[in-house]
Order: C-alpha cells, then sequence, then structure tokens
C-alpha cells in the first residue's frame, strides 16, 4: 500500500504501517470487520490494533483519531501543500 505523502514520514505518534493503514480506513468509517477484510487478517487483530493506535494518538474515539489524522494532514508544511491539495482515494491500499 502506497500510503498518502502527509503520512509517509515525520508521524508524531509514531504509527508503525498497520496503525497507518487502520487510520485511513477507519477515517472513512470502515468498521472493524471491513478493516480486517481490506488488510486479510482477522477482526480481533485489528481491534487491538486500534487500542493501540488510541493509545498513541491520546485519543478515545474514531472521531477524534480522525480529527487527529486530518489535522496532521492541514499543518504539513508549505513543501508539501501541492501534494496535500490533491485528495487521496484510498485506491491503493491493498
Amino acid at each position: 500500500m502506497q500510503l498518502p505523502t502527509y503520512l509517509q514520514s515525520g508521524l508524531h505518534a509514531d504509527l508503525d504501517d498497520l496503525e497507518t493503514k487502520v487510520l485511513i480506513l477507519m477515517s472513512r468509517n470502515y468498521s472493524d470487520a471491513e478493516i480486517a477484510q481490506v488488510l486479510v487478517t482477522d477482526a480481533d487483530a485489528i481491534e487491538q490494533t486500534v487500542d493501540r493506535l488510541f493509545n498513541k494518538l491520546g485519543v478515545t474515539s474514531r472521531l477524534a483519531a480522525t480529527v487527529w489524522m486530518m489535522n496532521r494532514r492541514r499543518h504539513q508544511g508549505p513543501a508539501s501543500s501541492a501534494t496535500l491539495a490533491q485528495p487521496w482515494d484510498g485506491t491503493d491500499i491493498d
């Protein structure tokens, strides 16, 4: 999976690749079961990943995690503003 530029490096919460993928899908309103299906794993593994993700971000809800991601995207420096202007459509998740 090719991650959006704004999530490729320098994540303040030090998210691993799986956590980043889960965050992206979660922000698109996927359920744990749907995320598990897309990422070819089981829902229990996704639930554990969501718990770890919440702890790293210091949030307690999917909405708060999505807001964190959107704020991360919005606060990128000017060097990446051209890339940020192009929305990521999520089609490259394998």
